[in-house]
């Protein structure tokens, strides 16, 4: 029964968390469309470097303790008010000290105008102080259909403001607007969905128990974060902000085609594996199937996104950023070695070996700083070659750790992957070389066609367990549907 339960839960978790993390994402694309076509690649550049510093600091907003409370079993009423009042100290605290060091941001880039925006974004950075352990009581609860509401309302909120601020004329500002108005909604609106609400309690034990978990995940996210964001400083710094808001969009583009899929799943996964962490079998089988599901969503996702990046692009965006279609087409190829990752380091602190996870990251982190080094010439395209590069041996070495901690077989992940990218790689390259028309619209509607159909033999091919779950959920959700609408 408990079992059934959970089989539940996890699948109600992953239609909520998907409507969630696409839906939020579908709605700021459209704006992005909207705004895109309004301001300029300049305006995008210069918020993207405002924001350089609070993405750097996010973590620090939560220390590690959301992931803590999810994973832990002992949470208390005490245990959780301690954790806000030490998040909001935090948030407080570090949130003044970056704007106070908003002058020097502007002085390191050379731009004045960024000196306010680094203002509002410590806003931002206090205000998610304010939710973090809402956010994790209600992904420990499996809360998702709440958590999906609230990002749609916030997202659909913000996005209206800063289209009707840009048709008014306002160029940066009113994408800095979205930012911060969509904090304060996602504040409001988990404040008030939370059953949770924090009493006059605080113990510093509380805050020790949980950081033995904490510290590592704490750390080795942190200096995740700072190895992203450090490409922005670096592009931004070696280039100009112009590069810097085609390299944005081409980032966000790729992202909301691959990465949400990643971002569900895991959210999902993590409170489930943890509350499986002490059955092995069924952690394990678990982690396979969910493992080899986001692998082949991923592969086809990459697949679509190389075929009609392009075509897409110029459509929606305007020839304006045209320049942008040859770093999306790089970026993608990401597509496959992110999910991958996020799902590795999920699986290994559900289990509760968060230290294993942060000594594994240290290799990780060293394999994605070095190719920085390429920029130091200057040239944008050996900098992204050499980011496919590393993605590829950053996969190989999550592979080689899911076997070493979590005892998945090499065999069990590589095969399915390599099967699937042999066969779309190949597929790509006879549409592109084999079948070409003129009409470019035409084109890529037909490559897509062909592709999809032929990929979802592969797929029942070489991973028909995750084959089976996808269409499996897929069929339980349209039947719930039809009999509701009896």
């Amino acid at each position: 029964m408990a079992k059934d339960n959970l089989k539940s839960q996890t699948a109600s978790g992953l239609k909520w968390s998907l409507l969630g993390n696409y839906g939020a994402q579908i709605i700021g694309f459209v704006s992005s469309i909207v705004l895109a076509r309004l301001l300029s690649p300049e305006d995008f550049g210069l918020v993207g470097m405002a924001l350089t510093l609070i993405n750097i600091l996010r973590i620090l907003v939560t220390l590690g303790m959301n992931e803590a409370i999810i994973q832990n079993k002992n949470i208390s009423t005490t245990t959780a008010s301690s954790v806000f009042y030490f998040n909001l100290g935090t948030g407080i605290v570090v949130g003044g000290l970056i704007a106070l060091s908003a002058p020097l941001v502007a002085q390191f880039y050379g731009i004045d105008k960024l000196a306010m925006l680094v203002r509002l974004s410590a806003l931002i950075y206090v205000l998610s102080s304010l939710n973090v352990v809402q956010r994790a009581l209600l992904n420990k609860t499996l809360k998702f259909k709440k958590l999906t509401t609230i990002s749609l309302i916030a997202q659909f909120g913000a996005s209206a403001v800063a289209i009707a601020m840009a048709l008014s004329g306002f160029g940066y500002e009113s994408l800095m607007a979205q930012y911060v108005l969509s904090s304060i909604l996602n504040t409001v609106l988990l404040w008030r969905a939370s059953t949770w609400k924090p009493t006059r309690e605080f113990k510093w034990s509380e805050i020790q128990r949980l950081w033995s978990f904490a510290m590592y995940s704490f750390i080795g996210t942190s200096l995740n974060k700072v190895i992203t964001e450090v490409y922005t400083i670096v592009i931004a710094k070696v280039f100009s902000p112009t590069i810097l808001g085609f390299y944005s969009r081409a980032d966000s583009f790729s992202k909301l085609i691959v990465q949400n899929s990643a971002i569900t799943f895991r959210t999902v996964l993590f409170p489930v594996l943890s509350k499986l962490q002490d059955q092995p079998e069924r952690f394990k089988s678990t982690y396979i199937r969910t493992y080899h599901m986001v692998i082949a969503v991923s592969v086809y996702l990459t697949a679509v996104a190389l075929i009609s990046g392009e075509t897409v692009i110029i459509a929606l965006f305007g020839e304006k950023w045209r320049e942008s279609v040859h770093i999306f087409q790089f970026l993608m190829f990401r597509g496959i070695s992110l999910p991958q990752s996020s799902i590795a380091i999920t699986g290994i602190l559900a289990a509760g070996k968060a230290k294993e996870n942060f000594n594994f990251g240290h290799v990780r982190r060293t394999i994605g700083l070095l190719p920085l080094i390429t920029l130091y010439w200057g040239d944008l395209q050996l900098f992204m070659t050499a980011t496919i590069c590393t993605q590829i041996v950053g996969m190989v070495l999550n592979a080689y750790v899911n076997w070493k901690v979590l005892n998945v077989g090499l065999r069990q992940q590589l095969v399915p992957m390599l099967s699937l990218v042999a066969f779309s790689g190949a597929l790509w390259f006879a549409l592109n070389n084999w079948l070409v028309m003129q009409n470019n619209l035409v084109e890529t509607a037909v490559h897509t066609l062909i592709f999809s159909s032929l990929y979802l033999g592969a797929f029942f091919t070489f991973a028909p367990t995750a084959a089976r779950d996808a269409f499996g959920q897929v069929k339980a959700f349209v039947l719930r549907r039809l009999k509701r609408a009896q």
